[in-house]
């Protein structure tokens, strides 16, 4: 049975927050409506947040690393061309006979 706090069931909102007369086993109890589910709902939120932050953070990571192996790729390449040169170098130099030097 709840009934309002000046005692006209009009007046009595069963809205989360509201303030109502309980009474449990011949007692009165003064109870706020809906706290209970507004807490559920704030840790229900909280957690969504926290997924939402280590989905966000993993793909940061993951961008991390395809940028890296990318970069490792690219010094490869570098790295290759540049051998790439010297040897045609080196074997500009040995197409020369000592007599035509």
């Amino acid at each position: 049975m709840v009934k309002s706090l000046s005692g006209n069931p009009e007046d009595c909102s069963l809205s989360p927050g509201s303030y109502a007369k309980v009474i449990i086993e011949n007692k009165l109890y003064k109870v706020v409506l809906g706290l209970l589910h507004k807490k559920k709902k704030k840790k229900e939120k909280k957690k969504e947040k926290k997924k939402e932050k280590k989905k966000e953070k993993e793909e940061k990571e993951k961008e991390k690393k395809k940028k890296k192996k990318k970069k490792k790729k690219k010094k490869k390449k570098k790295k290759k061309k540049k051998k790439k040169k010297k040897k045609k170098k080196k074997s500009l130099c040995d197409s020369f006979t000592a007599a035509e030097v």
